[in-house]
């Protein structure tokens, strides 16, 4: 077996689904709604493991919506040995492709079945990815979109002071905004830490050529998904204007089979990768090598919950792929250096 499909010999034995509303962030009422739904996975083996895990019902779906969907996959791994994992994943990851469910059904139960064999083994998941692996990773911030943008200011003081490498601005939806924003954002950084800017692909060309020029004099890490996710023919019309890299296929469907004929265009520079959209701890791994082999940067997204940001610095340290981004308040307890927890499994113990 795989070093990295190790585990001791249990059997799930049950799993339950629950629900959770929540009101949204500001950034996801405005695109949303007023609430955020997830749904929880919680999964028992015979032998007396359990792991629960929670992701967000993300674009739009409910969690009742979303909840079904677990319900049926679990149906389907429901008396299983956690020694079939990788075959478990394998059946899950083609259900996505050819009955299209939801990725996220897959990625909560992916990221279950990592925590209960690192846990069958007394070890942290960062352990399976790369046994050798003893190290830490660096973190860079997510910033809150603010109102007025000499708010950000000593945001992003604080978020340097603790330690953050650097700090990613987030579209608002007003270009004039995000451009004041940018440029308060790099002043305060000009002692060092990187900027990076997340369009959320609500550019037209001729906006994302004035952004990549802004973003260009600012020196910034990079631009961040300025089209929709497969306009490749935009992606490689921007990437002949520009030299600050373009990183992208973030939301993209088909887990690394899709990734790899993305890069294969030229179109990007830079992979977004977390464990809810591509299958979990199993598919952003495989995307991470995917990227590696194919001589491209990874850029380690948040993961929309506790337990999905867990299972990223877990495979940014495991594989080495860091910085890892994380959404810290306003004012950050966080350190900018992360360690994966040395607890067993994903490092969260079910209440």
């Amino acid at each position: 077996m795989n070093e990295r499909w190790r585990c001791a010999d249990d059997v799930i034995d049950r799993i339950e689904v629950g629900s959770i509303r929540k009101p949204a962030s500001p950034l996801n009422a405005r695109r949303w709604g007023p609430f955020e739904y997830a749904s929880s996975v919680e999964i028992h083996t015979a032998g007396g493991l359990r792991s629960r895990i929670t992701g967000r019902a993300h674009v739009g779906l409910t969690d009742a919506v979303l909840g079904e969907q677990i319900r049926w996959a679990a149906s389907t791994v429901t008396g299983r040995p956690l020694t079939e994992h990788a075959a478990i994943w394998d059946t899950l990851h083609t259900a996505v492709m050819r009955q299209y469910i939801s990725v996220f059904a897959l990625s909560v139960l992916d990221v279950a079945l990592w925590d209960l064999r690192a846990q069958s083994l007394g070890l942290p998941v960062a352990a399976l990815l790369d046994p050798g692996h003893d190290g830490s990773v660096q973190a860079y911030a997510s910033l809150p979109i603010v109102a007025e943008p000499p708010e950000v200011r000593p945001a992003v003081r604080r978020l340097a002071d603790a330690g953050f490498v650097g700090v990613k601005v987030h579209t608002a939806g007003d270009l004039a905004h995000d451009t004041a924003v940018l440029r308060c954002a790099s002043d305060e950084l000009a002692g060092g830490g990187f900027l990076a800017y997340d369009a959320a692909g609500g550019l037209c060309r001729d906006e994302a050529a004035g952004m990549a020029g802004l973003l260009q004099e600012l020196a910034a890490q990079w631009f961040e998904e300025p089209f929709r996710q497969l306009d490749i023919a935009a992606h490689e019309w921007l990437r002949d204007r520009t030299s600050v890299p373009l990183a992208g296929v973030e939301t993209v469907p088909g887990g690394p089979e899709l990734v790899r004929l993305a890069l294969g265009t030229g179109a990007f520079d830079l992979v977004c990768v977390d464990s809810y959209w591509k299958g979990g701890i199993t598919g952003a791994s495989a995307t991470v090598r995917t990227a590696t082999e194919m001589g491209r940067g990874v850029v380690m997204h948040h993961g929309a919950s506790p337990e999905m940001d867990l299972a990223n610095i877990h495979v940014a340290t495991g594989l080495a792929c860091g910085p890892v981004e994380l959404m810290p308040a306003t004012s950050p307890e966080t350190a900018g250096v992360v360690t994966p927890p040395i607890s067993v499994g994903i490092g969260l113990a079910a209440d």
